[in-house]
């Protein structure tokens, strides 16, 4: 936000002295109204080597070094200028106050500030300076207090009303703090930073087109206006054009490169963007400039929660609460990195705290909602997130949360449609696409031509190419989008007209549908899932330069520990392969087979035993596959290739959390996604060990160990 106006002082300077150095006084005072502070600096020095201790000097000198920055040098000053008996103490305590607060002793400055309210309290200085000091502490129905006495002693103040304006705005009183910027406006029409600070508050308002013609009037009046950049990037970002906003931080930061809240939302952009080292090194210039500035801290946190470095996340939020208390977002951001270190008792505990500080916050009851989900609380789960969008009904997040609890649950009709808040809650998401086809509505298509594009991941991929014979039975043509890795697995799948790669020129089409939007279009329910058994073809053989599979000397076992590193629950689903080692140690007359791939593949050179597992090279989803139809079984964590396995019809058994993703429901061994896929579930949060002791026990059943041979006698 702009603050320029909020600094303005109409008392600073004291009154000329008399004797024999009033002619430099004066000469001085003639250069500062000329606006030559230099000049007038330096004859203030002349004079003070005359009288040392000319207090009114002394005070004015003070202000001249602390309009140049140099409050550290201007406090002794105003030292100074009180011990002498300056004629005008209040103005000096005001003056003194500045300096203190621009330096972050604020306990200092408070209490300058209010002795000068005490010394002369129809003064208006001091009272707006307190509260923009109480803004800054958070206390902010003091600061409006402070604000209204401003006002009530001079309403003519135009700093005092876009204060105000700023400090309703913090309180959510909009129509007021719009009042109050109008008046200051009605006061200085050209001021550039009141209609920025207009502007910011019709972007929180979601009056964006207005609120981004406030920050286009500001910058026309003041191009150079930091602040109205920064502002202006706000709204950009919240019109979904990260681009643009990240242009306007970046012109934010060149012209003012001490503005602390540009370079947090430059790197609040990037780190939306998935861009983290750039989005990290944002924050920290933000914290160079505000050791103490509460919101980066907060952002920073969650940038390396989505990064993978929850401790440090965890620091660096607890270092934000400590420094706002109060502030009901950041204490649900802790709670969540909480949940994600499996502490679940403190995550709880946050999370009701958060509530309890905001409970008009759609976001903490959403939040609060998705710890009593992971949990296995799911009443008090749906509850909350019931209240969250009772309390703002576009709560995209919440209605996505509800959407996978309401799958999980088996709720299958109210789930889909739900589900199609995943497109609003995230206007930059990776996957979202600008057509101007219409999105299919299931119906016939009569032969036009259909594109059906991937959305999330390569597992999400696999399992809904099952409707294509559907999609393609309505008549129509179909085309289908799918990634890079899956392109030479998928072209031998009938009933489509081409296949092409995301990022591949598009041929003509006439609608289209994203994948995971098939099921709502079909109707999908536990009891109509199509093509539960081999729908993907098998894989081509080996060509002639590549290597064929070994042959078989007993059972092979494929393995795979770790799903993808970005998904939201990789470090629940995914498992350390140390854990493993109890397979190959007490079953050696396996054959394993490491199917890991990408992040984690090297995962088998620090366990115990870890050279009895074959690995295979494997470039692609065809070669998985070939390797998936000589195995014997897989044991894969919830992720692509056991998708893959299921798709092929081939045995696999899924090792899941004790809460599942939405697709394997709640309770059995079977899924009816997959006939040949077995769920292997945890009965206990976190509890992998007791799963691989029941995989261990049912693998030596299904594969005895061959008895040693003896001799006979004769």
């Amino acid at each position: 936000m702009n603050r320029k106006p909020r600094r303005t002082q109409r008392t600073g300077v004291s009154s000329s002295p008399s004797g024999s150095s009033a002619e430099l006084s004066r000469r001085a005072e003639a250069a500062i109204a000329a606006g030559d502070p230099a000049r007038a600096e330096a004859l203030y020095r002349e004079l003070l080597r005359q009288r040392p201790d000319d207090g009114n000097a002394l005070n004015n000198l003070g202000f001249l070094v602390r309009n140049r920055g140099g409050h550290a040098e201007a406090i002794p000053l105003f030292g100074r200028a009180l011990a002498a008996g300056a004629s005008q103490p209040a103005v000096t305590r005001n003056n003194l106050g500045i300096s203190l607060a621009a330096l972050g002793r604020r306990v200092e400055a408070e209490q300058q500030f209010r002795q000068a309210i005490a010394l002369r309290p129809g003064y208006p200085a001091p009272h707006n300076n307190l509260g923009n000091l109480l803004r800054d502490a958070h206390r902010t129905e003091e600061a409006l207090a402070a604000f209204d006495r401003v006002l009530a002693l001079d309403p003519t103040f135009t700093a005092a009303h876009n204060n105000r304006g700023e400090a309703l705005r913090e309180l959510q009183r909009h129509p007021d703090a719009l009042a109050a910027f109008d008046r200051a406006l009605a006061l200085d029409p050209h001021n550039a930073a009141i209609h920025s600070n207009r502007g910011r508050l019709l972007q929180e308002m979601g009056r964006l087109d207005l609120a981004l013609a406030a920050q286009d009037r500001a910058l026309a009046l003041d191009p150079t206006l930091a602040t109205a950049h920064n502002n202006r990037g706000l709204v950009l970002d919240r019109l979904g054009h990260p681009a643009a906003a990240l242009a306007a931080f970046d012109r934010a930061v060149a012209l003012d490169p001490t503005l602390a809240t540009a370079h947090n939302n430059r790197g609040e952009v990037l780190r939306k963007a998935g861009r983290i080292p750039e989005a990290l090194a944002a924050y920290r210039q933000a914290l160079a400039v505000r050791p103490d500035y509460a919101e980066a801290l907060n952002n920073m946190g969650v940038a390396h929660q989505k990064g993978g470095d929850l401790t440090t996340a965890a620091t660096l939020l607890e270092q934000a609460v400590g420094l706002n208390p109060d502030a009901a977002d950041v204490v649900s951001n802790l709670g969540n990195v909480l949940m994600d270190l499996d502490r679940p008792g403190e995550a709880l505990a946050a999370h009701l705290r958060a509530v309890a500080l905001d409970p008009d916050r759609a976001t903490v009851f959403s939040n609060l909602g998705k710890t009593f989900h992971d949990l296995g609380q799911f009443d008090q789960a749906l509850h909350q997130y019931d209240q969250a969008i009772a309390l703002d009904p576009q709560a995209a997040r919440a209605h996505l949360n509800r959407a996978h609890l309401l799958l999980l649950l088996g709720r299958f009709a109210d789930g889909w449609t739900e589900h199609e808040w995943r497109w609003q809650e995230d206007q930059s998401h990776p996957f979202r696409r600008g057509f101007s086809q219409p999105q299919w509505d299931g119906g016939p298509l009569a032969g036009r031509s259909i594109l059906l594009h991937a959305e999330q991941g390569l597992g999400d991929t696999l399992q809904m190419v099952r409707f294509l014979p559907w999609v393609a039975s309505r008549g129509g043509r179909v085309i289908l989008e799918c990634q890079p890795l899956l392109k030479s697995l998928l072209e031998r799948l009938h009933n489509m007209k081409s296949l092409i790669v995301k990022g591949d020129p598009l041929p003509p089409f006439d609608t289209h549908m994203p994948l995971l939007g098939l099921p709502r279009v079909y109707g999908l329910t536990a009891d109509n899932i199509p093509l539960a058994a081999g729908y993907l073809p098998p894989p081509p053989p080996p060509g002639p330069l590549e290597e064929p599979l070994p042959p078989a000397t007993g059972p092979r076992v494929g393995l795979v520990w770790r799903g993808n590193p970005d998904h939201l629950n990789d470090r629940n689903r995914s498992i350390d392969p140390a854990r493993l080692a109890r397979l190959w140690q007490e079953l050696p007359h396996i054959q394993w087979v490491s199917l890991q791939v990408g992040p984690g593949a090297d995962g088998l050179d620090r366990v115990s035993g870890g050279e009895r597992v074959r690995r295979v090279a494997l470039p692609g989803f065809t070669a998985t596959a070939r390797w998936l139809m000589a195995l014997d079984l897989v044991i894969s964590v919830d992720t692509s290739v056991a998708h893959l396995a299921g798709a092929l019809g081939r045995p696999v058994w899924t090792l899941i959390t004790r809460v599942p993703d939405w697709r394997w429901g709640l309770t059995g061994e079977t899924t009816p996604w997959y006939r040949s896929m077995r769920l292997l579930r945890q009965t206990e949060r976190g509890d992998w060990d007791g799963v691989l002791e029941r995989v261990t026990a049912e693998l030596a059943r299904l594969f005895p160990a061959p008895r040693e041979k003896t001799d006979e006698c004769a």
